[in-house]
């Protein structure tokens, strides 16, 4: 896979730098709102239903990755 590829952020997607984003969608289910915050590529993902709660996720796999 092209690097390019590997860290575009998804079409509506919130574009948090380096490749890292967060996706909003809904619960199954419920319907209640759920975040996805990924890493570049989507390699790594955490869910949560705060958008607070996602941005820190942003930071701790911004901090977790090699450089």
């Amino acid at each position: 896979m092209e690097d390019s590829q590997e860290t575009a952020v998804p079409t509506g997607a919130i574009d948090c730098g380096e490749g890292f984003y967060i996706e909003m969608g809904t619960e199954p289910g419920i319907g209640e709102v759920r975040y996805m915050s990924c890493s570049p590529g989507a390699t790594t993902c955490r869910y949560s239903n705060d958008l607070w709660q996602a941005q820190i996720y942003i930071e701790h796999l911004k901090g977790s990755q090699p450089r």
